[in-house]
C-alpha cells in the first residue's frame, strides 16, 4: 500500500484518473485515517471529528461519550493546555484513562518541542507510545498497517509544516471523492493493483513499481 501512496498523490494531482483493484486508497484506510485525526486535532483543536476518533480508539469511548467531553470542553480541545487535558483525563471511562495516560505525552510534545515542523517524529512519538499496541490488538494484519504509518510518517517529514501535510491530503480526499463516481471498470484510467490480483494479458502496458 505505501508503495502506492506517492504515486496515487501524484495522479491526483495530475486528475489522471486511477482505480485501486485490491483494497482502498491509501489515505482512506482506517489506520491512516487514525493518524491523521491525531495530527488534525493537534493542529485544529475545534476539529470535533478529529476528537471523536481519536477518543474512540479508547476502550468504552464511544460516541456518547466524546460528544460528552467535547460539551465540557466548550467544543475545542487545545492539546498544549493542562486544564482541558485533565477535565478530558476525568472524564474518560476509567479502562479508557490508563491508555489516554500513554497518549498525553506526544499531545505535549507537539507545541513544546515544535514537533508541527517535524511531523514525522510527531507520527513516531504516537505510534510507539499507543498506536503500535492497538493495531496488534485490533488488526490481523498489523505488521502490514504499522509499515504504512512508518512509511506515511517519513513522508510527513518532507512537508515544511504539518499544516501544509494536512492541507495537501484534504485536497486530494476532495479530488479523489469527486473522482469516484466516474471510476468505473470500463473507464480509461491507470490501474493499480497488486502482482497477486493481475490475471494474465490484461494489459497492453504494465510498470511494476
Amino acid at each position: 500500500h505505501f508503495h502506492a501512496m506517492k504515486l496515487q498523490m501524484v495522479l491526483t494531482r495530475q486528475g489522471i484518473p486511477y482505480v485501486i483493484t485490491s483494497g482502498v486508497r491509501f489515505f482512506e484506510q482506517a489506520h491512516i485515517k487514525d493518524i491523521c485525526a491525531f495530527l488534525r486535532i493537534l493542529e485544529n483543536p475545534g476539529d470535533e471529528m478529529a476528537f471523536v476518533r481519536l477518543l474512540g480508539l479508547l476502550p468504552g469511548a464511544g460516541d456518547k461519550t466524546a460528544a460528552k467531553i467535547w460539551s465540557k470542553l466548550d467544543g475545542k480541545f487545545a492539546t498544549q493546555i493542562s486544564s482541558q487535558r485533565d477535565i478530558l483525563a476525568n472524564t474518560l471511562p476509567r479502562v479508557a484513562r490508563v491508555l489516554w495516560k500513554n497518549i498525553e505525552p506526544a499531545l505535549i510534545a507537539y507545541r513544546k518541542e515544535n514537533l508541527n515542523f517535524n511531523g514525522g517524529e510527531a507520527i513516531d512519538r504516537f505510534l510507539h507510545t499507543f498506536y503500535e499496541q492497538y493495531a496488534v490488538n485490533t488488526y490481523e494484519n498489523h505488521e502490514r498497517r504499522i509499515e504504512d504509518i512508518k512509511e506515511m510518517a517519513l513522508y510527513t517529514s518532507k512537508f515544511e509544516n504539518v499544516e501544509n501535510f494536512l492541507n495537501d491530503i484534504a485536497l486530494l480526499t476532495n479530488l479523489d471523492a469527486e473522482a469516484e463516481n466516474i471510476n468505473s471498470a470500463n473507464q480509461d484510467a491507470v490501474r493499480l493493483s497488486t502482482v497477486h490480483q493481475a490475471k494474465g494479458l490484461e494489459w497492453r502496458v504494465v510498470i511494476i513499481l
